[in-house]
């Protein structure tokens, strides 16, 4: 890696994504923010943060180099932009994400297929019941074009909840991860009689996973079934930090951290094949 320097930007830089010809490359805040910062990459200098109709957490541009989603944290919707050939952003409109249950779809993060054909939404909610139920829900876009983008269908999840990242390994094959409430046991010292028994604690922790989902065409998708476990905990989600990887065209994807809760300094890679 060489350092080429800096671009001084008037908020936090939480979420950057770059066009398919590295030219560009499009930030968000993660909190309460309208604006949407363009770089151009060759010059190193910022062209524009401007606002725009909703908010901003997470931004991702599709392959067709025009298409730009963002995900709508507090508005609990995916807005679609375009992006043109000089940088100049322009807003097309803004998608509402179901409700679902008791709880309502919070997007946290966006990806698009490598096809530019299906967009899938992270949806951090959690229905906050007991004993807890959780509703990973996952919003599956379909693109028929620069800025033609619609809501296609919603996946309901058997597992957790609190999806931070979204990913595809390829044109058929997606990954998210999540959390699930498991059950433990553990001892403490009884206070009456110190040198006695242990008295036997029961209670959970939020285990995180990564699960798959398989993409059947544009906009189609279905849970596949399958989820792996990681040595990850907690339950807090980031807006728009990207926390899983795949190599292109390659059988591994990588999970870093999801979380401020239950952090660590590893990162668990897990084999598609």
């Amino acid at each position: 890696p060489l350092y080429k320097g800096f671009v001084q930007l008037p908020f936090f830089a939480e979420d950057i994504a770059l066009t398919p010809d590295g030219e560009f490359a499009l930030v968000t805040d993660g909190g309460f923010s309208s604006v949407i910062a363009v770089i151009r990459t060759s010059s190193m200098h910022m062209i524009s943060a401007g606002t725009y109709p909703g908010q901003h957490q997470a931004v991702t541009v599709s392959s067709d180099g025009q298409t730009v989603l963002t995900a709508d944290y507090w508005n609990l919707a995916i807005n679609v932009l375009l992006i043109g050939a000089n940088g100049e952003l322009s807003f097309v409109k803004s998608i509402s994400l179901p409700i679902i249950g008791s709880y309502a779809h919070r997007p946290v993060n966006v990806a698009i297929s490598p096809n530019g054909r299906t967009a899938l939404v992270a949806n951090a909610a959690t229905e906050s019941v007991t004993p807890p139920l959780f509703g990973p829900d996952m919003a599956v876009l379909r693109i028929d074009g620069p800025g033609e983008v619609r809501l296609s269908k919603v996946l309901t999840m058997p597992l957790g909840g609190g999806t931070q990242s979204v990913g595809f390994a390829n044109n058929t094959e997606a990954f998210f991860n999540y959390h699930k409430w498991v059950d433990f046991t553990y001892e403490t010292p009884d206070p009456e009689d110190p040198e006695g028994p242990p008295i036997i604690e029961e209670s959970q922790y939020a285990q995180a996973y990564v699960g798959f989902v398989d993409i059947l065409g544009p906009g189609d998708a279905v849970f596949s079934g399958i989820e792996v476990p990681t040595g990850q905990r907690g339950t807090s989600q980031l807006f728009g930090v990207d926390t899983l990887a795949a190599v292109p065209g390659g059988p591994y994807v990588y999970q870093a951290n999801n979380t401020l809760s239950g952090a660590n300094d590893e990162i668990y890679v897990i084999d598609l094949r």
